[in-house]
């Protein structure tokens, strides 16, 4: 085996235990505690009441609880994390979980498209497909404010937990359109890109779900909102916002517009296939480093991501609980 070929399978076994699927555990932990802190106490109890009739409340949501968190906030926690929880039953051959992933709900491919390409794609081809997650997102908060099935209710409340978190992660919301990846999938929003933030290289997408850190102890987390929350208070710019940006669908063009200017820099980020380093065809000192300043800017907006979203979960969670 030559010396690139044994860098591609390192490089593949590397990545490919590394799935992207959207904020990771910690990221989405972090969003539902910040919006927890804000819920009021019938909130939360009207939250901790439908969750129990969740079918995987005993198997999943209140499993492996922390002594020091009480068992109605971890519930909410473990919420939000639920649907990648069962995205990842196919890895663990739990196949009773399958019917409740559901892949395309995770995201909406917005298309970033640069202006020197903009005419060489049909439009209606470059329109997000449905469902997605404003999409569900908007049917679960209906489902959620109604008088159901307490179990559709209870597994949709994780989905608003979860999805209000995937908004607000850029690259959930934006797909790079260019002839080489052409629509509808683009470059799946970072994924089929690799970058190489340190020695390694990895997904784009990847490098930005793992932002927020990748502990999900107790005190990491307090740790972790409590610096989000320091950060939020000092930005008046998050009020505006909360004020002017009402709608799921402008949460994601949010998003877009965040993914164009922070993760893909304009289209000045230096970009490699990820196929290529996969398969060996580029080696990972190939693999252009972050460009200086990314990596601090990419956290602090991540940062200001999630204190957005925990604000908007809580306000959200306040009207469809009524």
């Amino acid at each position: 085996m030559s010396h690139r070929s044994a860098v591609g399978v390192f490089l593949f076994l590397f990545l490919a235990a590394n799935p992207a699927w959207a904020w990771n555990h910690t990221g989405h932990m972090a969003v539902a505690k910040l919006a927890y802190r804000h819920l009021t106490r019938k909130a939360r109890a009207d939250a901790q009441a439908l969750l129990q009739a969740h079918p995987h409340y005993q198997r999943y949501l209140a499993a492996d609880r922390p002594a020091e968190i009480p068992e109605q906030e971890w519930v909410f926690l473990r919420a939000a994390t639920w649907p990648d929880w069962v995205r990842g039953s196919r890895q663990h051959h739990d196949h009773d979980l399958h019917p409740y992933h559901h892949a395309t709900w995770h995201y909406i491919n917005k298309p970033y498209v640069q202006s020197g390409e903009a005419g060489q794609f049909n439009r209606a081809s470059l329109e997000p497909k449905a469902p997605n997650a404003v999409t569900v997102l908007t049917e679960s908060t209906q489902i959620v404010a109604g008088r159901g099935d307490a179990q559709q209710r209870a597994i949709r409340l994780c989905w608003i937990i979860h999805l209000v978190g995937d908004l607000h992660q850029p690259l959930h919301c934006a797909t790079f359109i260019t002839q080489r990846y052409p629509p509808p999938h683009g470059d799946d929003g970072g994924n089929r890109l690799a970058i190489r933030p340190h020695k390694h290289p990895e997904r784009l997408h990847t490098y930005w779900d793992r932002l927020l850190g990748t502990s999900t102890h107790a005190k990491a987390l307090d740790r972790l909102v409590e610096r989000i929350e320091v950060s939020a208070a000092r930005d008046a710019e998050l009020v505006e916002q909360m004020r002017t940006h009402t709608t799921f669908e402008s949460w994601a063009d949010e998003g877009l517009q965040a993914a164009v200017e922070h993760a893909y820099l304009n289209g000045r980020l230096p970009l490699v296939d990820y196929q290529q380093v996969e398969h060996g065809a580029i080696a990972a000192s190939e693999v252009p480093v972050l460009p200086a300043g990314y990596a601090a800017d990419a956290r602090a907006f991540a940062r200001r991501q999630a204190a957005l979203a925990g604000q908007r979960l809580a306000a959200l969670l306040g009207e469809v609980l009524r």
